[in-house]
């Protein structure tokens, strides 16, 4: 008996050590940016044909805590030129934007465009937009505005084309495995506690217990 109260007490120092750890201060890798943010980017235009003008309007919202410097990158497709835009640099079909976002603060960017002559085979007019954090040439967020082509069956789908980065996932983990811990940690506390009741019984009905 001694034995497993030990070893129970062990797994629950150990497990609320672990959870005290990881849920305080979440490990995150030195290559991995502290930015966490999300973005959305929206056509003025549901449907397009060649020679319409349409705008990009987009939205960067810093969720951390501390002020992220970052660089936000707009790529429209061959046949689609972007216009000027205030505080933006235009080269070709990319724009891009330098702000430095507070946090919980949302960064808006707009940029005019206009319609080329759309290939055959395009099912979608697709323009990406892209955030970037320092010289890291993977993007922390990523998102796409998808309009429809007219005159080009498509099925209508209403739901934002995003690709979250994995980082934001790595980010989540170590919160993950700590509530898990916290919880082993629980569980092993409730059986020492039923077990030391269970000796407290048997004593006062003068019951002797053995050892291992």
């Amino acid at each position: 008996m001694r034995t497993l109260l030990r070893t129970l007490l062990t797994i629950g120092v150990v497990a609320a050590v672990l959870a005290a750890a990881m849920t305080t201060a979440p490990s995150v890798r030195a290559d991995e940016p502290a930015a966490q943010l999300s973005i959305t980017l929206t056509n003025s235009e549901r449907t397009v044909k060649a020679g319409d003008a349409v705008t990009y309007t987009g939205h960067v919202k810093n969720l951390g805590g501390t002020e992220a410097a970052v660089t936000i990158v707009l790529e429209s497709p061959g046949y689609v030129d972007l216009g000027t835009a205030a505080g933006a640099k235009v080269e070709k079909h990319m724009a891009s934007w330098t702000p430095s976002i507070a946090p919980g603060a949302d960064h808006t960017f707009t940029i005019p465009a206009t319609i080329g002559k759309i290939p055959a085979t395009e099912r979608r007019v697709t323009t990406l937009a892209s955030v970037y954090a320092g010289e890291d040439k993977t993007p922390i967020v990523r998102t796409a505005a998808a309009s429809f082509i007219d005159g080009v069956k498509d099925v209508p789908d209403n739901r934002a084309v995003s690709a979250q980065s994995e980082r934001n996932t790595l980010v989540a983990l170590p919160w993950v495995i700590g509530g898990a811990v916290v919880l082993l940690a629980i569980v092993a506390a409730v059986v020492l506690l039923l077990i030391l009741r269970g000796r407290r019984k048997h004593r006062r009905r003068g019951t002797p217990l053995g050892y291992e």
